[in-house]
């Protein structure tokens, strides 16, 4: 399996490559007066209006100030577009996925983790971007991007 490696307040983080559409440098998000805390704003990418996660949040690490090498990883996941802000993107690995482990089982509230590897230069966390966003804050999400006229839909 491959997985693309990133950092996020100094802390190696990981996503599956099969779900990144692409990478890129972060630009001015605009921000949600209303919506789930853990969606920082929306992104004009290419026309397609799509939600930004703030990792930071999700995680419960401290914001930082947009740094302008921060970037956006493009994710897709059951239809929907997401991008996830991290501070800097490292490398695109192999890994085997038998060499994962659990961290749920030692940890059961970081159901947003899939698992952990330990890659040569340390351990990196392997995120679940399908459990980022409870079944409300995926609603919640899906409103505002009707709202903002992204996806069809009453509003």
């Amino acid at each position: 399996m491959h997985i693309v490696v990133f950092e996020v307040a100094g802390q190696r983080y990981a996503v599956p490559l099969a779900i990144v559409r692409e990478i890129f440098l972060a630009t001015a998000v605009q921000p949600l007066l209303e919506g789930p805390a853990v969606v920082e704003g929306l992104v004009d990418v290419r026309g397609s209006v799509t939600p930004v996660v703030s990792l930071r949040r999700r995680l419960g690490l401290e914001r930082n100030e947009r740094d302008l090498a921060s970037h956006f990883i493009r994710v897709n996941l059951d239809g929907r577009s997401l991008l996830l802000r991290t501070d800097r993107v490292v490398d695109v690995v192999e890994i085997d996925p038998a060499d994962l482990t659990d961290v749920v089982a030692l940890v059961p509230r970081l159901d947003h983790l899939a698992g952990a590897a330990q890659l040569p230069d340390g351990l990196t966390v392997i995120c679940d971007i399908g459990a980022f966003l409870s079944e409300a804050e995926s609603l919640a999400v899906d409103e505002l991007l009707r709202e903002a006229g992204a996806i069809p839909g009453n509003g």
